[in-house]
């Protein structure tokens, strides 16, 4: 079997592969979706969804940034999953 034409094969040519893809978060964070983001940012590099599906995130492409005001609504366990620049 050949591939189509019009469906890009997996060898397609990319010009950005191996280049880092930044997903940023810029403004307050808020409890419910930080709590999701723990799996993203652990080992597992899996989002879980609230409808039970799972997506896989590729952490050797994906980067995240979360530039917030404060962190009064992040548990601890997601504040030991990233690294932190503070500036005042």
């Amino acid at each position: 079997l050949t591939p189509s034409p019009t469906i890009p094969s997996a060898n397609a040519y990319n010009p950005f592969s191996g280049m880092h893809q930044w997903m940023v978060f810029d403004g307050p964070i808020d409890a419910l979706w930080a709590e999701n983001m723990n799996s993203v940012l652990d080992d597992n590099c899996t989002l879980c969804l609230p409808n039970s599906e799972r997506i896989l995130i590729d952490n050797s492409i994906a980067r995240f940034l979360f530039e917030v005001e404060d962190l009064s609504n992040v548990s601890p366990a997601t504040v030991s999953r990233c690294g932190m620049v503070y500036t005042t």
